[in-house]
């Protein structure tokens, strides 16, 4: 009896103090995103109408949830060919834009070591590599506005965002440019 009596009277001091009181708050809960596509080792081609292999990608899990026009990737790696060139870009993950379940990828949003390797039927040319990447691949241009790295056997180049068209060969280089060139073997 001594005992629930000094429990009831521990708890009547803490009412008394405003210990006791039960709070409630109120939590917005995020409604349930269904998926839509969950596919594993995905490995997709795109043709132009002459049946030249325009895009190629390659990646370990596509996620797709209902309502969204946005695609999770993990190891993306995409190809981009135009005139025996080749470009190969890839990173640890990324996000799609497809507006179309099985439309084209309208756009990619590339993150975590990020490569773009130039390539013609003769070698390889050079490697960029940056942290994260935009990539529009029906337009062939990546832009980033983190730093870039570009290596090559010849020379070296750094700078501070890039914007690439990768059909031209062309690339525009934001600020704090930086390289080094190699003369000789």
């Amino acid at each position: 009896m001594r005992s629930a009596a000094g429990i009831l009277g521990i708890l009547a001091v803490m009412f008394w103090l405003g210990l006791g009181a039960v709070k409630t708050s109120s939590v917005q809960l995020e409604p349930t995103r269904l998926i839509e596509e969950e596919l594993q080792n995905v490995n997709m081609v795109r043709f132009d109408k002459d049946g030249q292999m325009t895009q190629k990608i390659n990646v370990s899990k596509w996620l797709h949830f209902q309502g969204d026009t946005i695609v999770y990737l993990s190891s993306p790696a995409l190809w981009l060919h135009k005139d025996n060139k080749t470009w190969q870009i890839i990173s640890a993950t990324g996000s799609a834009l497809q507006t179309k379940v099985g439309g084209p990828l309208e756009s990619v949003h590339l993150e975590k070591n990020v490569t773009i390797s130039y390539q013609t039927p003769q070698a390889q040319d050079w490697q960029l590599h940056t942290e994260e990447l935009a990539l529009f691949p029906d337009q062939q241009l990546a832009t980033t506005n983190a730093w870039v790295e570009i290596q090559a056997e010849n020379y070296q180049l750094r700078a501070k965002g890039m914007q690439a068209f990768l059909t031209q060969e062309d690339i525009h280089f934001h600020e704090e440019i930086t390289g080094a060139f190699h003369y000789g073997s």
